[in-house]
């Protein structure tokens, strides 16, 4: 049982294998910024995530490990009620992010010639992401039920 004044949060994690570039990347979805930076740093033993607020609504990180390697690490809120920043723009905008970092990554360097493939990398996250917070919709709508 709930304590009275206290909510239940849930926080989703799943590893994303980028097909196009066989590149994995990780996302974290949460109504709780530093819960999911918490989360992050716990996958990425040494990582520390400065500069992430209580009120963040999205972020995207790329972390080098010695062990690891490098990851790309993705935050994203799932329940952004600001007419400025609606979900779907924020979706957009860090799917962008994250393609340039996992280019980056794969040492990949976008230009004229190959942009297209910027725009498969973006359009392969922006579905996963889309995916994933209907998802946790569904999981934390079930959980309301009980």
């Amino acid at each position: 049982m709930e304590e009275p004044g206290k909510e239940s949060v849930l926080v989703m994690h799943e590893k994303i294998r980028l097909s196009l570039l066989h590149v994995d990347y990780d996302v974290i979805i949460s109504p709780n910024a530093i819960l999911a930076k918490e989360v992050i740093e716990d996958l990425i033993p040494g990582a520390t995530l400065e500069n992430v607020t209580p009120n963040a609504l999205s972020f995207v990180a790329a972390i080098g490990h010695p062990v690891l390697g490098s990851r790309v690490v993705m935050y994203i809120c799932p329940s952004s009620t600001d007419p400025q920043q609606p979900l779907e723009g924020i979706i957009a905008h860090e799917a962008l992010n994250a393609a340039w970092s996992i280019a980056d990554i794969a040492h990949i360097k976008i230009t004229e010639d190959n942009r297209e493939l910027l725009g498969y990398i973006v359009s392969e996250i922006v579905n996963e992401l889309t995916d994933m917070i209907e998802s946790f919709h569904e999981k934390t709508d079930n959980l309301e039920d009980l």
